[in-house]
Protein backbone atom coordinates (compact mmCIF):
# COMPACT_ATOMS: atom_id res chain seq x y z
CA UNK A 1 0.00 0.00 0.00
CA UNK A 2 2.62 2.61 0.93
CA UNK A 3 4.36 2.04 -2.73
CA UNK A 4 1.16 1.62 -4.40
CA UNK A 5 1.16 -1.73 -5.65
CA UNK A 6 -0.99 -4.69 -5.81
CA UNK A 7 -0.65 -7.58 -3.85
CA UNK A 8 -1.64 -10.81 -6.10
CA UNK A 9 -2.23 -14.03 -3.88
CA UNK A 10 -1.57 -17.64 -6.27
CA UNK A 11 -4.19 -19.96 -4.76
CA UNK A 12 -3.54 -23.03 -7.70
CA UNK A 13 -3.34 -25.62 -5.23
CA UNK A 14 -5.64 -24.30 -2.26
CA UNK A 15 -9.55 -24.14 -3.83
CA UNK A 16 -12.17 -26.33 -1.41
CA UNK A 17 -14.99 -24.24 -2.08
CA UNK A 18 -15.94 -21.37 -0.09
CA UNK A 19 -14.00 -21.99 3.04
CA UNK A 20 -10.67 -19.74 1.60
CA UNK A 21 -11.00 -17.29 -0.65
CA UNK A 22 -7.03 -15.64 -0.20
CA UNK A 23 -5.25 -13.36 2.40
CA UNK A 24 -6.97 -11.26 4.01
CA UNK A 25 -4.17 -8.56 3.15
CA UNK A 26 -4.12 -9.20 -0.99
CA UNK A 27 -5.83 -7.59 -2.91
CA UNK A 28 -6.48 -10.18 -6.00
CA UNK A 29 -6.36 -14.12 -5.44
CA UNK A 30 -6.45 -16.55 -8.21
CA UNK A 31 -7.69 -19.65 -8.30
CA UNK A 32 -6.90 -22.13 -11.52
CA UNK A 33 -8.90 -25.55 -12.58
CA UNK A 34 -6.39 -26.72 -14.92
CA UNK A 35 -6.56 -30.50 -15.94
CA UNK A 36 -3.69 -31.26 -13.21
CA UNK A 37 -5.56 -29.41 -10.18
CA UNK A 38 -7.38 -31.45 -7.52
CA UNK A 39 -10.45 -29.28 -7.97
CA UNK A 40 -10.24 -29.50 -11.94
CA UNK A 41 -12.88 -28.07 -14.38
CA UNK A 42 -10.20 -29.10 -17.11
CA UNK A 43 -9.79 -25.33 -18.00
CA UNK A 44 -10.42 -21.87 -16.54
CA UNK A 45 -10.21 -20.03 -13.10
CA UNK A 46 -11.67 -17.39 -10.73
CA UNK A 47 -10.49 -14.14 -9.44
CA UNK A 48 -11.33 -12.65 -6.07
CA UNK A 49 -10.97 -8.65 -6.36
CA UNK A 50 -10.89 -6.48 -2.85
CA UNK A 51 -10.90 -3.05 -4.51
CA UNK A 52 -14.31 -2.70 -6.36
CA UNK A 53 -13.02 0.15 -8.75
CA UNK A 54 -9.99 -2.37 -10.02
CA UNK A 55 -13.09 -5.45 -10.66
CA UNK A 56 -14.68 -2.73 -12.74
CA UNK A 57 -11.95 -2.55 -14.80
CA UNK A 58 -10.72 -5.86 -15.26
CA UNK A 59 -14.62 -6.87 -15.86
CA UNK A 60 -14.85 -4.62 -18.39
CA UNK A 61 -11.61 -5.89 -19.91
CA UNK A 62 -12.59 -9.34 -20.09
CA UNK A 63 -15.78 -8.30 -21.35
CA UNK A 64 -13.60 -7.55 -24.66
CA UNK A 65 -12.32 -10.70 -24.97
CA UNK A 66 -14.45 -13.90 -27.49
CA UNK A 67 -16.29 -16.25 -25.66
CA UNK A 68 -14.12 -19.94 -25.72
CA UNK A 69 -16.02 -22.17 -28.23
CA UNK A 70 -18.02 -25.46 -26.24
CA UNK A 71 -16.07 -27.47 -29.23
CA UNK A 72 -12.86 -26.64 -27.83
CA UNK A 73 -13.67 -27.10 -24.05
CA UNK A 74 -15.41 -30.26 -25.37
CA UNK A 75 -12.41 -31.64 -26.90
CA UNK A 76 -10.08 -30.27 -24.07
CA UNK A 77 -12.25 -32.27 -21.65
CA UNK A 78 -12.28 -35.30 -23.58
CA UNK A 79 -8.21 -35.52 -24.37
CA UNK A 80 -7.56 -35.03 -20.44
CA UNK A 81 -9.97 -37.43 -20.10
CA UNK A 82 -8.67 -39.91 -22.10
CA UNK A 83 -5.05 -39.39 -20.73
CA UNK A 84 -6.08 -40.03 -17.93
CA UNK A 85 -7.71 -43.04 -18.69
CA UNK A 86 -4.67 -44.72 -20.18
CA UNK A 87 -2.42 -43.65 -17.29
CA UNK A 88 -3.91 -47.46 -15.47
CA UNK A 89 -1.05 -49.25 -15.26
CA UNK A 90 -2.88 -52.08 -18.09
CA UNK A 91 -3.74 -49.54 -20.62
CA UNK A 92 -0.54 -47.91 -20.35
CA UNK A 93 1.87 -50.99 -20.84
CA UNK A 94 -0.23 -52.10 -24.08
CA UNK A 95 -0.13 -47.97 -25.44
CA UNK A 96 3.94 -47.83 -24.98
CA UNK A 97 3.97 -51.22 -26.70
CA UNK A 98 2.01 -50.25 -29.64
CA UNK A 99 3.63 -47.27 -30.03
CA UNK A 100 7.12 -48.63 -29.96
CA UNK A 101 6.34 -51.49 -32.47
CA UNK A 102 5.07 -48.45 -34.47
CA UNK A 103 8.18 -46.72 -33.76
CA UNK A 104 6.84 -43.78 -32.33
CA UNK A 105 8.32 -41.68 -29.49
CA UNK A 106 5.63 -42.11 -26.37
CA UNK A 107 6.69 -39.93 -24.06
CA UNK A 108 7.40 -36.85 -26.94
CA UNK A 109 3.52 -37.49 -27.86
CA UNK A 110 2.40 -38.12 -24.14
CA UNK A 111 4.16 -34.09 -24.06
CA UNK A 112 2.99 -32.99 -27.37
CA UNK A 113 -0.42 -34.05 -25.87
CA UNK A 114 -0.29 -32.53 -22.66
CA UNK A 115 1.27 -29.18 -23.73
CA UNK A 116 -1.91 -26.68 -24.42
CA UNK A 117 0.16 -23.99 -26.35
CA UNK A 118 2.52 -25.05 -29.15
CA UNK A 119 4.90 -23.12 -32.24
CA UNK A 120 7.20 -20.77 -32.72
CA UNK A 121 4.54 -18.23 -31.35
CA UNK A 122 3.85 -19.82 -27.85
CA UNK A 123 3.63 -16.75 -26.10
CA UNK A 124 1.47 -15.52 -28.20
CA UNK A 125 -0.99 -18.28 -28.81
CA UNK A 126 -0.67 -18.74 -25.08
CA UNK A 127 -1.99 -15.28 -24.12
CA UNK A 128 -4.84 -15.24 -27.27
CA UNK A 129 -5.58 -18.93 -25.72
CA UNK A 130 -6.17 -17.64 -22.39
CA UNK A 131 -8.02 -14.46 -22.75
CA UNK A 132 -11.35 -15.72 -23.52
CA UNK A 133 -14.36 -15.49 -21.46
CA UNK A 134 -15.47 -19.27 -20.34
CA UNK A 135 -17.87 -21.34 -22.21
CA UNK A 136 -21.22 -22.09 -20.63
CA UNK A 137 -20.69 -25.83 -20.18
CA UNK A 138 -17.12 -24.39 -18.31
CA UNK A 139 -19.46 -22.37 -16.30
CA UNK A 140 -21.53 -25.31 -15.58
CA UNK A 141 -18.74 -27.12 -14.65
CA UNK A 142 -16.73 -24.34 -12.37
Amino acid sequence: QKHNLILIEDCAEVFSGLEYSGHPMTDVALFSFGPIKFSTAFHGGVMRITDPALATQITQIHKCWPVQSRLSYLLRALKFLVLTTLQKPGCLRVLIWILRVLKIDYQQLFVWLIRSVRGANSTRNLLKKIRQQPSTPLMLVM
